[in-house]
């Protein structure tokens, strides 16, 4: 679907029992607060999948292209998402054909570069998506830089005897300088600058006909300052600067008993 910044999160905006004020990519489920919906790519939980995070979440660091589809729990949610009340959105990446993909787009918002292919006769995947923002090329400068990009991989292979090992990277860049006041005397701007770095390794197996599990280890660093300052002699003269930093390593598994076609166990 068409949509700013060809935004996939943008996307479900249009589905019942999602609200947005038109502005933000951040989308609302249900009536809950924006920290209720979770966000995760390839089965990882991204902590902040959004450029300009102080500017509303003007747009998401990802790339719909390397996109292939999307689940949105806005109702009951599956056990093993139960710590977003609510709501999740689900995305998993494309899966490439035999033939290589290479795709360069140019828009106002960014320069991007995508490709995806096979290896090995087939059973080695591969996804890379960078993109680059262009608003400060376009924007005067006067009203500050807005500087942005993102970066995702995915790699997955297909081991002997059925096994499938594969790993993500995800990692978003932002430095905003927003300029409301550009007179000496009366010089008024905001800095926020953001990183977030996520790496995640899964491995999947089947034991036998039955039972199969997966297995996950993620490690996510988020690191975030934000610089405010006001001086006007006349008025106010103030400053605030907001730093934070966040890491979160997980190991996790998940196993599927199927002791006959009708009943399905996880846990």
């Amino acid at each position: 679907m068409p949509a700013i910044a060809d935004d996939p999160i943008r996307a479900i905006q249009l589905l019942p029992g999602v609200a947005s004020g038109g502005i933000s990519a951040r989308p609302h489920l249900r009536g809950h607060d924006l920290d209720s919906t979770g966000v995760y790519l390839n089965g990882n939980l991204l902590l902040e999948p959004y450029h300009a995070q102080n500017l509303q979440s003007l747009f998401s660091a990802i790339d719909s292209r390397a996109i292939q589809g999307m689940e949105v729990y806005t109702g009951s949610l599956p056990p093993a998402y139960g710590n977003h009340m609510g709501g999740v959105v689900l995305l998993s990446s494309i899966e490439p054909e035999a033939d290589t993909l290479r795709e360069i787009g140019i828009s106002a918002f960014n320069t991007s570069v995508l490709g995806a292919g096979t290896l090995a006769e087939g059973r080695v995947e591969w996804v890379a998506s960078a993109r680059r923002g262009n608003l400060d090329l376009i924007l005067d400068d006067e009203f500050g830089k807005p500087s942005y990009s993102d970066v995702f991989g995915h790699l997955k292979a297909s081991m002997p005897g059925g096994s499938t090992v594969s790993l993500n990277v995800f990692m978003a860049r932002n430095d905003f300088l927003v300029i409301v006041e550009d007179d000496p005397t009366e010089l008024e701007d905001s800095l926020s600058d953001s990183n977030t770095s996520q790496l995640l390794l899964n491995w999947e197996y089947a034991w036998n006909d039955r039972l199969s599990g997966t297995t996950t280890a993620s490690a996510n660093v988020f690191e975030h300052r934000r610089v405010e300052s006001v001086v006007d002699p006349e008025e106010l003269v103030a400053s605030v600067v907001d730093d934070r930093e966040s890491e979160i390593y997980r190991l996790a598994q998940l196993w599927t008993w199927t002791p006959k076609k009708t009943l399905s166990l996880q846990f």
